[in-house]
């Protein structure tokens, strides 16, 4: 009897283990985003989630929680975010009641524990009143996007599914706000179109900063328009791993900070004809010198327009001149001239320029 039980045990791991299911985490001191933080890649998640006020909910220690409540939680990878249609994004941040609805619409209560075994059900109900449908035929999906792994928090699980998950309702009403600014292009969309910018997209969301260079401001700071100096991702590859991943789970203030750092609160920077020093969004100084193709010794690969400003993208990630924030981060040997990156020079941004009329030649 004893090895039929052990032999089950052992059959029972096996399978989680082939689903990437991980298990264990019932301490409520274990709250969703250590969960997220430890499944990895959910950085965009994760930031939404404190964006819209949900981490408290589902910690279970939201001021009008009633109860010991658990959830079934379903969070989209960063690949999956990114993958979304056109502007779509962009449109999210830009409409937080939807934003919400979207984020509620990956959340199940699971009072009861009705939802503990998915693999025996066939549809869950979410907190914004909609359904998401099961299926167990060659590994689970969640309408259709696949479950890559799971992780039990003091509240609930996680699942990492590769699509978001966007309702009929909230999929109209981003449509009717998208047509309602025909032409209009936000950071995120812009940073897309480009390419090679996946990494500088992500901190932005992470550190909460899209609707603000988007122009809502509000408490953040002034509306803009902004010049942005965006790293590309060769440039963020040239960091310590371990510095970037510590900013981007656990910093959200210093990545905030990191973000501002690279953003100037006009965009009059355009038709600066000598080198000069320009105070950041983050309150350091940049040196930019826009006639000889650098910033702070990063070199100036492009730029183009988006509806709230210009974008030049830059071979390297600027770092504040900050000791103790370097040090708190393995960042005091980082290569200052080290670059990484497409080479480019002034006739490169100007042959962009001469095909964008609303961007100025360089002198």
């Amino acid at each position: 009897m004893i090895a039929r039980a052990l032999t089950m045990l052992f059959l029972m791991l096996i399978a989680l283990a082939s689903t990437g299911i991980v298990t264990g985490q019932d301490d409520d001191n274990y709250g969703i985003l250590n969960a997220t933080r430890d499944l990895g890649d959910l950085n965009i998640f994760s930031a939404a989630l404190q964006k819209n006020d949900l981490v408290g909910t589902l910690n279970n220690d939201d001021v009008l929680q009633v109860g010991n409540n658990s959830f079934v939680v379903f969070a989209p990878n960063d690949q999956a975010f990114q993958n979304l249609n056109t502007g779509v994004l962009d449109a999210l941040y830009n409409n937080a009641g939807v934003f919400k609805d979207v984020l509620n619409h990956h959340i199940a209560d699971n009072d009861d524990n009705r939802y503990g075994d998915l693999t025996r059900l066939t549809s869950v109900e979410t907190r914004e009143d909609g359904l998401l449908n099961i299926s167990n035929d060659g590994g689970m999906t969640v309408n259709g996007a696949r479950v890559l792994g799971s992780r039990e928090y003091g509240h609930g699980v996680v699942y990492v599914i590769d699509r978001v998950l966007i309702h009929a309702a909230a999929a109209d009403q981003l449509a009717e706000d998208m047509n309602e600014a025909p032409g209009r292009v936000g950071i995120l969309q812009a940073l897309k179109n480009a390419g090679d910018f996946n990494r500088f997209s992500i901190a932005l969301q992470a550190a909460d900063r899209v609707g603000w260079l988007n122009g809502e401001g509000g408490t953040v700071g002034a509306p803009g328009p902004f010049t942005i100096f965006a790293p590309n991702d060769d440039a963020f590859a040239a960091l310590p791993a371990s510095s970037l991943n510590s900013l981007l789970v656990d910093n959200q203030g210093d990545l905030r900070r990191l973000v501002e750092y690279h953003v100037i609160e006009d965009t009059d920077v355009v038709n600066t004809t000598a080198p000069e020093e320009i105070d950041t969004a983050e309150g350091g100084p940049l040196d930019v010198d826009i006639r000889g193709d650098t910033v702070s010794g990063g070199r100036i690969l492009n730029s183009w327009r988006y509806s709230n400003g210009i974008i030049y993208a830059i071979d390297r990630v600027l770092l504040p001149a900050d000791n103790a924030f370097l040090t708190r981060y393995d960042l005091l040997n980082y290569n200052a001239t080290g670059r990484v990156g497409t080479t480019s020079t002034v006739g490169d941004v100007n042959e962009r320029n001469e095909d964008d009329e609303s961007l100025p030649p360089q002198p």
